[in-house]
């Protein structure tokens, strides 16, 4: 899924915050809210039908390579004032598509800075091998273990979350408002 992109919509917010933010936690939960982020189209990528462009409503990539909602709201000279559906021109709220994807495809294109020096410029110190006398491994092993004892008697399985679950939590809490 590495063409997934997140575009929150602000018209959603009110939504969000309505939402009881312990249901992420749930896996049926999660799976719904993944699920309602791409119905609402906040959540795009190549399983995506289209775009909602500024206006709220979905748009298309056309044969031209640029983006058509198919409303009637041009004036200019040179087409028949559609946006699109296929060529021709398209209108202001579909152009910034065109220019986002734009400016997505060039933040690819660039190569990123080495990451190793700035890793070492948050450190003060030698990095530990080990985590108080055991390897780093075994202790996640008994965090795990630790979480899978606390919630089997809850739930009646373990809670542990895999790498997926949080990758999708972390997905999805991009969405809410910054002022929750």
């Amino acid at each position: 899924m590495n063409d997934m992109v997140v575009r929150t919509q602000s018209r959603l917010d009110g939504k969000w915050l309505k939402l009881d933010l312990q249901w992420a936690f749930n896996p049926d939960g999660l799976s719904q809210l993944w699920n309602e982020m791409v119905k609402d189209c906040e959540l795009t990528g190549s399983f995506s039908d289209g775009l909602l462009n500024a206006v709220g409503i979905v748009a298309h990539k056309g044969e031209s390579g640029h983006y058509y909602c198919g409303l009637r709201v041009l004036t200019c000279p040179c087409c028949d004032g559609i946006c699109g559906p296929n060529t021709g021109c398209n209108c202001p709220a579909c152009q910034r598509l065109d220019q986002e994807e734009a400016a997505r495809t060039e933040l690819r294109g660039t190569t990123p800075l080495p990451s190793l020096p700035q890793i070492e410029s948050w450190t003060w110190g030698p990095q530990p091998r080990s985590c108080g006398g055991v390897s780093c491994h075994e202790t996640s092993d008994r965090v795990m273990w630790l979480e899978c004892r606390a919630t089997r008697p809850l739930t009646g399985s373990c809670g542990g979350v895999s790498c997926h679950e949080t990758s999708d939590r972390v997905v999805w809490w991009s969405v809410l408002p910054q002022d929750l």
